[in-house]
């Protein structure tokens, strides 16, 4: 009997309007989650198309060359080739923008709108 007085004191507190902004608070941390989950699948793929012989390996290197044209000049110190602040910079921006790309075909891939390629 007690049990049931206090469950009902406790739903008193409880109106819906904060279990329904519960339901969105969550709904919306979840498809944030996806989101992320796909973005980091998409930047480990772009990853491993720009490793050494495989399709994406060219533009990537021109990438690298053209930024360490325009930005070469401004390291105090001599690095070895490709392990300068410049190309990393330059590969990690590659990758993110690669990945931004995937993840854009994954969603028109996944909501069924093959005309638009």
């Amino acid at each position: 009997m007690e049990l049931k007085i206090f469950f009902k004191t406790l739903m008193l507190h409880v109106d819906k309007k904060s279990c329904m902004f519960m339901g969105k608070v969550i709904l919306r941390t979840v498809i944030y989650v996806k989101k992320s989950l796909v973005f980091i699948t998409c930047f480990i793929v772009s990853c491993l198309l720009t490793i050494y012989g495989m399709p994406l390996n060219k533009l990537m290197l021109k990438a690298v060359d053209y930024s360490y044209q325009c930005c070469g000049r401004y390291l105090a110190e001599n690095y070895e080739y490709g392990t300068d602040p410049v190309s990393f910079m330059a590969i990690v921006v590659t990758n993110i923008g690669l990945a931004i790309v995937l993840m854009f075909l994954v969603r028109v891939v996944r909501r069924g709108v093959c005309g638009f390629l």
